[in-house]
């Protein structure tokens, strides 16, 4: 009995460490959805629309909270982003075995004395099996391609074995270090954390990565991403779910805009001579 009273009390100051308020009767219990998520992400079958929010200081000290809204959605092993300021054509998409990244091009004309902005998509080509030929031009960013499909940290606590992501060899997976009801914004939240030991190379634990999973009626709505050291909880980020599930998906890969995609530069003939090389069009009404 005295073993067990120990054992709770010592949990209680932990959690109370992290800014947590917990019963001991939650510490083991992870919300339900957190498993139909894990299972939804390694379907490859998914739709995520999600809110990133950054912090940037201004002049004279001012702080400024900056949103950024995208969509992630995986479709039988391929991969698509959106962003919500244009969901007819996408920023960068996997399909079939080939690497797409879409540019948009804007054009200032005045018709008449009425000024117009017209807007057109080209979009670059690259097969998979050539994405990391030292021939690429550096300026069409092929090395981030994989980056902008993964899943972000915080959502790839359910899958980290995203076969997009490149995680770091010594960096663990992150593991279920208990449920809380947690207050964000004068709101009450459930609240499952999972953390990352960052170790020393002889094993020692120096800090860890937090990921605190804020759940409103059992559904995933908010993610905090904290690093903690010494006591200290330091604040990195935060994204708001704003859909996460099954529906959207085929939406997600559709592409309104007929557009014609061009070879990736290769450092080739072509490069030199600036011609690209047309290869195929996708998208517009079938």
């Amino acid at each position: 009995m005295m073993l067990k009273m120990c054992k709770e009390v010592m949990l209680a100051m932990v959690f109370a460490l992290f800014g947590l308020t917990i019963s001991t009767a939650e510490v083991s219990a992870e919300q339900a959805a957190a498993e139909q998520y894990r299972q939804m992400f390694r379907s490859g079958n998914f739709y995520v629309e999600d809110e990133t929010y950054d912090f940037f200081r201004g002049t004279w000290g001012s702080e400024h909270r900056m949103k950024y809204n995208h969509v992630l959605a995986g479709k039988n092993g391929n991969r698509v982003v959106k962003t919500k300021l244009n969901e007819k054509v996408p920023a960068v998409l996997y399909q079939d075995g080939k690497y797409y990244s879409f540019y948009r091009h804007t054009k200032q004309d005045v018709i008449g004395f009425v000024p117009t902005r017209n807007t057109s998509f080209t979009a670059l080509v690259l097969p998979k099996e050539e994405l990391h030929s030292p021939n690429l031009n550096p300026d069409e960013d092929w090395d981030k391609m994989r980056h902008y499909l993964a899943l972000p940290d915080e959502l790839a606590v359910f899958y980290w074995n995203d076969p997009f992501r490149d995680n770091e060899v010594n960096i663990e997976a992150p593991h279920f270090n208990g449920s809380s009801t947690r207050t964000v914004d004068k709101k009450d939240y459930d609240c499952d954390q999972y953390t990352i030991d960052i170790k020393s190379t002889a094993g020692t634990t120096l800090a860890q990565w937090a990921y605190n999973m804020l759940y409103e009626n059992g559904k995933l709505v908010r993610i905090q991403k904290y690093f903690l050291h010494d006591g200290d909880e330091s604040f990195i980020r935060e994204i708001g779910v704003k859909s996460i599930g099954m529906d959207g998906i085929d939406a997600a890969f559709s592409i309104q805009k007929k557009i014609k995609i061009y070879a990736a530069g290769k450092g080739d003939m072509s490069d030199l001579l600036e011609q690209q090389v047309l290869v195929e069009e996708i998208g517009g009404k079938k």
